[in-house]
């Protein structure tokens, strides 16, 4: 519909500290970007040492969001 947005949820777990996690988005699965589309809308604590991340799409879903791949970042902090 109209009004359908694009997500990605991810568990992580909360003992690897000092880890960033991003969305990153391709055309063409060779040149990948900081995902400016994708916003990180949720932190929910599962309970069990870990958590699920929310992301989702700042615009409805269209014809672009059709012709991207996406992929989780995981970046260590010094």
């Amino acid at each position: 519909g109209l009004d359908d947005f694009f997500t990605v949820s991810f568990r992580i777990n909360l003992a690897a500290v000092g880890l960033q996690y991003s969305l990153q988005g391709s055309n063409d699965l060779i040149s990948w970007t900081s995902e400016k589309e994708m916003t990180h809308v949720a932190t929910d604590h599962n309970g069990d040492g870990t958590a699920t991340m929310k992301f989702r799409s700042t615009s409805p879903v269209n014809a672009v969001f059709a012709e991207r791949f996406y992929r989780i970042h995981v970046e260590g902090r010094e």
